[in-house]
């Protein structure tokens, strides 16, 4: 049934493509008023609570993060897919969905009714195949196409941009839908406590806000406007209203978080470190005009440097505001991966970052790799992140699955090393360790050769032709072994050797490997451990006595 869906959207219009304006109507008008409303005198922070549970302080905490998704695609109807599997068990089932941005691509939506976010939202995760996803409510935040702020060309189709672009996405929060009229939404969300069994499915009450559930607390930023929020509030401190300035907000509010013992979540569109496309270039101007940009840098002490990224303003805007988070969820960069630096003695900002931008939009490459001991995986695959935590527990818990469902990845908030639970007994279980371990410093090697390349030749490294035996397939052969070492429950020894082997054989049939290729290096590494290359390994299950002889030997 999923593949008759995905063939027939995929002849559809694309949704990057120019789509007719959708025309206001009255009920949409209504909704905007009431959006806008609500964002000058309504309540920002938002209780969550399971059938009006006195314990929820004590329940578990488990939620799907993703973002980057409303392409309105086959891809994006993949991933809805695995999210309706990972909802099919009750003991597992999520309690929401949070949506990390770009809701609506290109450029957002035109009214609080547009028919584009009913083509990104309801005929997505709505359809009546996905029956785990029924009654589980959605919270949005605002991406940089939401507001259309993106590349200059396409952004000039659409000349409304920023807040008041977003705020049709928020207002059509206000809508009646199936469920709710109009007047029940806003009695809804006027309200301090949300009781998750009865909300809408699409729930975006403000721009900004903040989710309580259990002993932890998510601010859901609009990362979008978050820098000119704060060179307002700094400006003009005594004359702004706290709760109408984002900056100014967050920093009241996460004290009060911090205060009540809360582990606090910062959820917003950008994050604060990239790997991606972004790392090397200057996306400033989209965000910020030139006096803006100059201030900041008069502020932070950082030049706005050709290869200077949006993302290291907003980062040392939050370290200066001293608001560290014990986890931080983001999008933009379309991919999956896990940073964590909090066990680095010389950072000036700590952080744990889940970035979750593969629900749908195209996908995007690593191009930073000098980081690589604090990452703890990076896919170039659509997929989500599912986030929990246990009451008393000292660190969150995530969970990275893949659409295509090749890699199911456990991490938690302590350090960035993805967790493996070896099977007790296991005689193996030690060779395996070695081998991993082996395998890991080889990868390690390749991806650090790589990022020093690409830092000293500005991101330019792996686009130069004469990189033959390196290029982007080096580097998705690298993340591909890393992650398939780094799976939850480890296969057997054997399997084990023959799938390193298959991962990284050379198929070039005309090149050899250069020196620093990741089979030359991985084959050195093995060399130095066990004598043989990865090849010659694999060879000798084949040519020993037995699986269990070749485990000896091992």
């Amino acid at each position: 049934m999923l593949g008759r869906i995905i063939e027939a959207m995929k002849q559809e219009v694309s949704p990057t493509e120019v789509r007719p304006r959708s025309p206001q109507t009255a009920l949409a008008a209504q909704a905007e008023v009431v959006a806008q409303q609500g964002e000058s005198t309504g309540n920002r922070v938002y209780r969550l609570q399971h059938n009006q549970s006195p314990d929820d302080a004590t329940r578990p905490l488990r939620f799907i993060a993703m973002g980057c998704q409303g392409s309105g695609n086959a891809d994006q109807l993949k991933v809805a897919q695995l999210m309706n599997e990972c909802c099919a068990n009750p003991e597992t089932r999520p309690d929401f969905v949070l949506i990390l941005g770009d809701n609506v691509y290109d450029w957002g939506a035109d009214t609080a009714d547009d028919i584009n976010i009913k083509k990104c939202f309801d005929d997505i995760y709505l359809r009546p195949e996905f029956i785990h996803l029924h009654n589980l409510p959605f919270f949005f935040l605002l991406g940089n196409h939401d507001e259309n702020l993106q590349n200059a060309v396409r952004a000039a189709r659409r000349k409304e941009r920023g807040i008041p672009r977003g705020m049709h996405e928020v207002a059509h929060s206000y809508l009646q839908d199936k469920k709710f009229d109009a007047d029940t939404k806003t009695f809804i969300y006027s309200r301090n406590v949300l009781q998750l069994n009865d909300l809408p499915s699409y729930n975006m009450p403000r721009r900004y806000y903040a989710l309580i559930a259990g002993e932890v607390q998510i601010f859901c930023m609009d990362s979008n406007t978050y820098l000119k929020d704060y060179l307002d509030w700094i400006r003009q401190p005594d004359t702004m209203r706290v709760e109408n300035n984002q900056a100014a907000w967050l920093a009241t509010e996460f004290a009060k978080g911090k205060a009540a013992g809360r582990k606090v979540i910062l959820a917003q569109h950008h994050p604060v470190y990239t790997a991606s496309k972004r790392a090397y270039h200057n996306d400033l101007g989209i965000y910020l005009d030139s006096d803006d940009i100059t201030e900041l840098q008069r502020q932070f002490h950082i030049p706005a440097a050709k290869d200077t990224p949006y993302n290291l303003f907003l980062t040392e805007c939050l370290r200066r505001q001293n608001l560290e988070f014990d986890t931080i969820l983001a999008a933009h960069d379309h991919n999956l991966s896990y940073f964590n630096n909090k066990n680095e003695p010389d950072t000036n900002y700590q952080i744990c970052q889940i970035t979750a931008g593969g629900g749908g939009g195209e996908l995007q490459k690593r191009v930073k790799f000098s980081e690589q001991k604090l990452m703890g995986c990076f896919l170039k695959k659509t997929g989500i992140s599912i986030v929990s935590h246990t009451p008393h527990a000292d660190n969150i818990e995530f969970t990275i699955h893949t659409a295509d469902h090749q890699h199911s990845l456990e991490f938690n908030s302590d350090a960035p090393e993805a967790i493996i639970h070896f099977a007790e007994g296991n005689p193996d279980t030690h060779a395996i360790k070695k081998l991993f371990a082996v395998v890991q410093d080889a990868i390690n090697e390749y991806l650090l050769f790589l990022g020093d390349k690409q830092d000293d030749q500005n991101g330019k490294f792996l686009f130069f032709t004469n990189n033959l035996t390196h290029g982007s397939d080096g580097a998705e052969r690298a993340h591909h072994l890393w992650a398939y070492i780094k799976q939850p429950h480890p296969a057997a020894l054997t399997t084990i050797v023959s799938d390193i082997e298959r991962i990284t054989a050379w198929t070039n049939p005309i090149l050899e490997p250069a020196k620093h290729s990741l089979i030359t290096l991985l084959d050195n590494k093995m060399k130095q451990a066990y004598g043989k290359t990865m090849a010659e390994l694999a060879y000798s299950i084949y040519s020993e006595k037995s699986a269990v002889d070749f485990a000896i030997s091992f």
